[in-house]
């Protein structure tokens, strides 16, 4: 009987990432973000509303999941959660703006009961409290060949993007799929990033931040402090075509001082250091593929190398052409070296049910959650709700 669990286990892997490439191709292109940073192309911001005759505008996000447990000990025990953004752009000179955020919600998510090193739910966590969480300028200069973002920011807004696997809103709700946990991000605070930007698109991104960032305060007390600690990050972006098909190559390096978060693991050598690549491939008009990489001088997040590899197949059905499919696996090599390494997978459907919500069901699972080889996969199925204004 466990056998027969285990293939039907793989049958449904199988099916859910390789049946969509038999559909047939579509003739409208998928669209691809430019190597310019841009408030209304990023994740939070979906759709941008007029307040004032001044350049004033804003927009509203909110969004509900559940998620529960299919099987095991804990099958049957699920949580829910909900987190609202709301956001305004306030125009500036020579296309400058000046935006801020302003979140929070309700609900921790299932990620602690799983003891998996992976987060299984990137849009829970957010304070009860309405949180400033982003205020920053976004400025571009040198005849739009380069441009600076400053103020309180969080630098996986602009390092470690995709355009497959980059947003829990719109795309996976796995933390592991839209962001590589080997990069140990300071939490929303004091930074800066500076994007240059060749004629022919490829980029290289600089950033810095602090490294002891509390998104619950500003940060100017501790970035401005005596004892400031800052994270460092450089991304170089190529931008090539193979037979005009589109696709984006990052090569990520960051630096880290040795600090104790709920991220990075103090070390002795005084710093931490890493490697790490982002690369996304439009192989049709349909069909996309992502791969990321992970690599750190001392263990991250309890990890010392990450994988993660998938696809997206926009228009599944006909007729339903605001609608995508996904299929991900990601793979952490545990800092214990007693442990096995830890698998996720995640498949979900995207659903454009009007111009203002979209329906998400997903299934994830998880090998080894708790380093062990002895259990079956975790299974986790979960739905994700978003209305937009």
């Amino acid at each position: 009987m466990a056998e027969r669990k285990r293939y039907d286990i793989y049958i449904l892997i199988f099916s859910s990432i390789f049946m969509p490439c038999f559909a047939k191709d579509n003739e409208e292109p998928i669209s691809r973000a430019p190597s310019l940073w841009s408030w209304e192309e990023e994740c939070h911001v979906l759709r941008s509303h007029p307040m004032s005759t001044f350049g004033t505008s804003g927009s509203l996000l909110g969004i509900y999941d559940q998620q529960g447990f299919l099987n095991g000990s804990l099958g049957g025990k699920n949580r829910g959660s909900y987190t609202y953004i709301t956001t305004i752009n306030q125009n500036l000179w020579y296309d400058s703006s000046f935006i801020i955020y302003a979140e929070g919600g309700h609900g921790k998510g299932i990620t602690p009961l799983t003891g998996s090193l992976f987060n299984t739910n990137a849009v829970a966590g957010e304070p009860e409290c309405i949180l400033v969480s982003r205020a920053f300028l976004l400025s571009p200069f040198w005849d739009k060949k380069a441009q600076l973002v400053a103020g309180k920011i969080t630098l996986s807004d602009f390092f470690d993007t995709n355009a497959v696997a980059n947003c829990e809103i719109r795309q996976f709700l796995a933390g592991s799929m839209v962001n590589n946990p080997i990069i140990p991000f300071p939490d929303y605070g004091i930074g800066a990033a500076l994007n240059l930007v060749s004629e022919q698109g490829h980029y290289l991104h600089i950033g810095i931040g602090d490294a002891n960032a509390k998104g619950t305060t500003f940060g100017l007390e501790s970035a401005l402090g005596g004892n400031s600690d800052f994270f460092s990050i450089y991304e170089l972006g190529l931008i090539p075509r193979f037979r005009d098909r589109k696709g984006t190559y990052r090569f990520i390096y960051w630096r880290n001082p040795s600090v104790e978060t709920n991220q990075v693991t103090k070390s002795s050598s005084g710093s931490n250091q890493g490697l790490a690549l982002s690369f996304d491939q439009q192989l049709s008009d349909r069909v996309d593929l992502f791969s990321r990489y992970g690599y750190a001088e001392h263990p991250v997040a309890n990890m010392r190398q990450f994988w993660s590899a998938g696809m997206r197949l926009m228009d599944p059905f006909e007729n339903r052409k605001d609608d995508f499919r996904e299929a991900g696996f990601a793979l952490g090599n545990s800092e214990n070296d007693s442990e096995k390494s830890q698998t996720l997978f995640e498949t979900d459907y995207s659903a454009q049910i009007t111009p203002d919500i979209t329906i998400t069901p997903l299934l994830q699972m998880i090998w080894n959650a708790q380093g062990r080889t002895d259990v079956s996969p975790v299974i986790i199925g979960g739905i994700r709700a978003v209305l937009v204004y």
